[in-house]
């Protein structure tokens, strides 16, 4: 599931996801028969690649973290050796330099671009694009509360800037404080604990309304990110074209529904 990557931070996790992880030799080995296993147990055939994207999301942050707090102390000559050797020392350890040298060179260029505020050109570009309506809820959002209200005005990183997220246009929609606060630090669906959504054959509106809001954000991100695979978009054109959430719904399949069932 690949979409249109529009900052730094999601070459850094494509990279681990479809370029490092698949080469290891444990995946290699075990992954075919480990992907029926976890699917037939989760009663979804998309239960493994939450998995696998729960691994490069982690192994992400692990990489972006690291050069954040080590990155300002080293010097530029020896950058690429302090990097490749806590990837190989902590993370990948059977993974060539070679195989490595893109992968850090995006973390480079993600840690520097995750550093930068949001400036009063860009935060005016995006309100007079999107208007006044959360991105994700359709909430009416008001530039004259204040920060305490659920109306106040926030700029959502579609990536997050814990990943590598750019704060450039093409990175942030409007949110509303409830949103932004869930979403928090996360890639929602491959953060949320997405196996604790199991409701019955023929859940009620009231156990569909009782679905998290942290779970239907995550459903609906994956919705997105499917959408963005089909037709090349970046994260922000598939929300802009999408729209916010409708009411919640699922599809039928004769077994308790799951998260992958839950329609967004």
């Amino acid at each position: 599931m690949k979409w249109n990557p529009s900052t730094p931070g999601e070459e850094v996790y494509f990279r681990v996801r479809d370029d490092i992880l698949p080469s290891l030799h444990a995946i290699k080995t075990y992954w075919h028969e480990l992907h029926d296993v976890f699917d037939s147990l989760a009663g979804s055939r998309h239960f493994s690649d939450y998995l696998h994207g729960a691994m490069a999301t982690s192994a992400t942050r692990r990489l972006i973290h690291f050069w954040r707090s080590v990155g300002p102390m080293t010097v530029d000559a020896k950058r690429f050796d302090v990097m490749l050797r806590y990837v190989r020392g902590t993370i990948f350890p059977e993974t060539d330099r070679s195989a490595l040298a893109p992968l850090i060179r995006a973390t480079f260029s993600a840690v520097e671009a995750s550093g930068r505020a949001i400036s009063n050109a860009t935060r005016t570009r995006v309100l007079d694009t999107f208007g006044l309506c959360c991105y994700m809820c359709g909430f009416d959002l008001d530039p004259a509360v204040d920060s305490r209200d659920p109306r106040f005005v926030t700029l959502e990183h579609l990536w997050p800037n814990s990943l590598g997220g750019d704060s450039i246009f093409e990175n942030l929609m409007p949110a509303c404080n409830r949103c932004q606060r869930d979403k928090s630090h996360g890639i929602p669906w491959e953060w949320v604990a997405v196996h604790n959504t199991v409701l019955d054959v023929d859940p009620s509106d009231d156990s569909l309304t009782g679905v998290s809001r942290a779970s239907r954000m995550a459903r609906r991100y994956r919705h997105i990110m499917e959408v963005c695979r089909d037709n090349r978009w970046t994260l922000q054109e598939g929300f802009r074209n999408e729209g916010p959430w409708g009411e919640l719904a699922f599809r039928p399949t004769g077994t308790p529904v799951t998260f992958f069932d839950l329609l967004a």
